[in-house]
């Protein structure tokens, strides 16, 4: 029976991310390639509060994705009918599977706008989001695999925590402590790369298609300008 759950959760994380980083392309990287982000750069308003509405309208359209996404989920599996199999998942299931999307849609976001930042044409985003995509869409596949459940250990490996969790939910073994540890990890995750990316996005010169070193990029020091 728990066989029927392996692959949802890792499909639901997949799309999740195919999303983002579509979203990421039209919304940052397009941009750049046409020119107008130096006409958005010009307007009154620094470029963290241009980012922002970037980020939160990439960020609500990967949760709608989401939403729609455990609706349909929800309502492939209330059509089931098995003999002698009852496939089952409680409505709070789908509302904790969706609670615990959010804070990987922030991570995701936040690393695919960032990389997005650094590309001067939609060919160069891809090469910088392709490799970063695959890297973590093949651990969403592992988490297909039967026998593959969350414990101490994974609970904080990102995006496989929240798949595996997320399958623990609709089979009802989701234990509460590494609910807890899962959430706050990712919770963390996310806060990190969304600070990086706040800190990516504060660079003029990356929007407008300069370069910039890493160390100087990542630099604290205050009023220090990159080369």
């Amino acid at each position: 029976m728990k066989s029927a759950y392996n692959f949802v959760p890792g499909i639901m994380g997949m799309l999740l991310m195919l999303i983002c980083a579509m979203m990421t392309s039209v919304s940052i990287v397009k941009e750049k390639e046409r020119g107008t982000m130096q006409t958005l750069l010009c307007a009154p308003l620094r470029s963290t509060e241009i980012i922002a509405g970037k980020f939160l309208t990439v960020w609500t359209i990967a949760l709608i994705a989401s939403l729609v996404n455990i609706a349909s989920v929800s309502a492939t599996f209330a059509r089931i009918k098995m003999p002698g199999v009852e496939v089952s998942i409680s409505p709070g299931a789908f509302v904790l599977a969706f609670a615990l999307l959010v804070p990987v849609s922030v991570m995701v976001t936040s690393i695919f706008l960032a990389l997005g930042a650094f590309a001067k044409d939609f060919k160069e985003g891809q090469n910088y989001m392709t490799p970063v995509m695959m890297a973590l869409t093949v651990p969403m596949a592992v988490t297909m695999a039967p026998g593959i459940e969350l414990n101490a250990y994974i609970a904080f490996v990102p995006v496989v925590n929240i798949a595996l969790l997320i399958k623990s939910l609709f089979v009802g073994e989701a234990r509460p402590d590494l609910v807890f540890l899962t959430l706050l990890a990712s919770s963390i995750y996310a806060a990190v790369a969304f600070l990086a990316a706040a800190r990516v996005f504060e660079r003029e010169n990356v929007l407008l298609g300069g370069k910039v070193e890493m160390r100087a990029l990542f630099s604290f020091r205050r009023g220090e300008t990159s080369p």
